[in-house]
């Protein structure tokens, strides 16, 4: 077998399509073969078509095993990757699964995650367990985990799971597969990407956490010397123009949502939902302008973001204009440092859920150097960081998407 190892993408910019050991042919299919886009060259014969219950088969019984040997949907969407994970003795019974089995989440918000088994045990009653020969195991992993099959599967879906009756349509799915040795190659081939984009995760994680690390480092042991509301030019929250008015949405001004908070991280950009002149006129919502701070209150309180378009938000929002612009990275960092902390946790309102209040966010203690020099030293060298952080995260959706498009090419 070729030597693929190092012919494994790194995230940067490549053409797979026209790499040498790869050529692309026209897909074509009569029903009972066809011709996938991206193939090894060495591969020229037809694959074959033909039902998934040809090749796997529906596994159903159930067994009891010790909790170390048990998979729920947590642990497949946290990537969980073996038993020594586990130290709990306790006795869990599920659906058994045996090694090289394929589990598919039977939850609609899980049901892109896909774990090739590499032991035998028991799933949860919303995992799926797929029974494979060992031979194409691997490589039906990569027919189950391709957007076609999943977006079947959810087609299927009733409300949040499948149907609990027969799932016999799974087997029904048309799976296109070539000669032993050419899905072998394949499933290695992929199995390399996989670890590569693993790695490039773990760096991410690092990273994320070698951050942490560095506020840490520069804020645990600093005293507090100002209060935030000493700081603020501005500061209030934002309002909400009336839902059952349409005359105030769909306009053009950006409505900021905690989801948009969430998704975006840092720096803002965007926003899903939009308001009118006439909304913002008629509520408490206000032009937030570029470069200002914002903290979230409610429910996912104490995210912290900078926006870099004039927005408004919500009254879940505390917006800030600080007294001095330059401050704003710097803040940015302190209010990130005590979400690390958990200083939230401990300022938030009790009842229907946990929140925060203005009077709350502003009476802060903040710690900000009275030299220039220092603030700047520090802010500086945490964007400096972040930057790589930023770089290490571009590189793995780069080589998440490159990943997706070979499953849509080198499969049928």
């Amino acid at each position: 077998m070729e030597n693929i190892e190092n012919k494994v993408p790194n995230g940067e910019n490549q053409d797979t399509q026209n790499s040498s050991f790869f050529s692309e042919n026209v897909s074509s299919s009569n029903g009972l073969e066809a011709y996938p886009r991206l193939r090894f060259k060495a591969y020229l014969d037809a694959w074959n078509i033909s039902p998934l219950k040809d090749l796997a088969s529906y596994g159903n019984k159930r067994t009891s095993v010790n909790k170390r040997h048990f998979i729920s949907t947590e642990n497949m969407l946290q990537n969980f990757q073996g038993i020594e994970q586990y130290v709990d003795e306790t006795v869990v019974s599920g659906v058994k699964f045996e090694k090289n089995d394929i589990l598919l989440a039977n939850i609609r918000p899980y049901l892109r995650k896909v774990w090739y088994a590499t032991f035998d045990g028991a799933a949860s009653t919303d995992v799926l367990a797929i029974h494979t020969n060992k031979q194409n195991s691997l490589f039906l992993k990569y027919i189950i985990a391709n957007d076609k099959f999943i977006d079947y599967v959810m087609g299927a879906a009733k409300g949040c799971k499948m149907p609990r009756g027969d799932k016999n349509f799974i087997m029904d799915y048309k799976v296109g597969y070539p000669s032993l040795p050419e899905q072998q190659k394949i499933a290695n081939f992929l199995s390399l990407v996989d670890q590569r984009i693993e790695k490039q995760r773990q760096l991410v994680e690092a990273l994320k956490k070698y951050k942490r690390g560095l506020l840490y480092l520069f804020f645990e042991t600093k005293k507090p010397n100002k209060k935030l509301s000493e700081l603020i030019k501005i500061g209030k929250a934002g309002g909400t123009p009336l839902s059952s008015n349409p005359n105030y949405y769909n306009g053009k001004i950006p409505f900021l949502s905690i989801s948009d908070m969430t998704n975006q991280g840092k720096y803002l950009y965007s926003t899903d939902k939009y308001i009118s002149d006439e909304g913002l006129s008629n509520s408490a919502a206000w032009l937030v302008p570029i470069n200002s701070l914002i903290i979230s209150m409610y429910a996912s309180y104490g995210l912290v973001a900078i926006n870099k378009i004039e927005l408004s938000t919500s009254q879940a929002m505390f917006n800030i204009i600080p007294q001095e612009p330059n401050d704003i990275e710097f803040l940015y960092y302190y209010l990130s440092y005590l979400s690390f902390t958990g200083y939230y946790d401990k300022m938030v309102s009790t009842g229907t859920q946990p929140n925060l209040n203005a009077e709350k966010i502003k009476n802060i203690p903040i710690y900000i150097p009275l030299d220039k020099k220092e603030k700047e030293k520090i802010s500086n060298m945490l964007l400096t960081f972040e930057d790589k952080e930023k770089q290490a995260q571009k590189i793995l959706s780069n080589l998440e998407q490159l990943k997706n498009g070979l499953l849509q090419q080198m499969f049928i």
